[in-house]
């Protein structure tokens, strides 16, 4: 892709992603900065909706990134970055183990993904072993407004229900012990969701997952950078 095209493309979702509105012309204009015309932009964004990066809701309104422009940002623009309340929580609570203060792990553990849930404003869940299943931050997802519709809360209600065959699943992916990213088409929850995985190891027998869900317009430099925080910090729990 061009740099002028990637420059808008970024725009388009860092604006979306904040915003949660169509992104028009001149606003993504001044955002980017660049010395072209709104002319130049609008056959930007046009040759941009032609390769399913963007669409447009209708004849006047900005335009929306779709999943394959969330994926192309992060494959490409990803920035990661981790808020200074989860590192000072990870190097307190680090702290506390090296004084052998932490009684019960799996309780701990959940903490630690009630904590993140607020942070980041998603859900947050773990998976134990493949069987047990714990997840926190539900009102995050459907206070977002992807989720103001009935029949998309009644979907993903429904997959809840049964998230320990999904989570089973998910361990059938990981195959490394890096973080895994499913954006739109390919995840179990449908093309408007966003779900990311990354394994850890209670024990020397025990496998683990910690995972994030939320819509796909989700500050992906934010929650991937704690989610890799995330992973270290409970590797070195055991």
């Amino acid at each position: 892709m061009q740099p002028r095209k990637q420059k808008l493309l970024q725009g388009i979702v860092e604006l979306y992603t904040e915003n949660a509105e169509p992104v028009g012309s001149q606003k993504l204009l001044n955002f980017c900065d660049l010395n072209i015309s709104s002319a130049t932009v609008r056959n930007e964004l046009k040759s941009l909706e032609q390769n399913n990066y963007v669409i447009q809701p209708h004849t006047s309104a900005g335009r929306v990134p779709t999943a394959e422009a969330y994926r192309y940002y992060v494959k490409y623009f990803l920035k990661p970055s981790v808020p200074q309340e989860v590192l000072q929580f990870i190097q307190s609570n680090q702290a506390s183990e090296n004084l052998d203060q932490v009684k019960n792990l799996a309780q701990d553990i959940k903490q630690f993904a009630k904590f993140l849930a607020e942070e980041l404003g998603q859900m947050v869940f773990i998976v134990f072993s493949k069987d047990q299943l714990y997840y926190t931050g539900l009102s995050n997802l459907f206070a977002k407004p992807e989720f103001a519709d009935q029949g998309t809360v009644q979907n993903v209600s429904q997959l809840l229900d049964r998230f320990d065959e999904i989570a089973y699943n998910m361990f059938g992916l990981v195959k490394d012990k890096d973080l895994h990213i499913h954006i739109g088409e390919g995840n179990p929850f449908g093309k408007n969701c966003a779900i990311m995985h990354s394994p850890f190891r209670i024990d020397e027998n025990q496998n683990s997952l910690i995972g994030v869900l939320g819509p796909t317009r989700m500050n992906y430099n934010k929650v991937i950078g704690v989610m890799r925080a995330a992973k270290q910090y409970l590797d070195a729990m055991k």
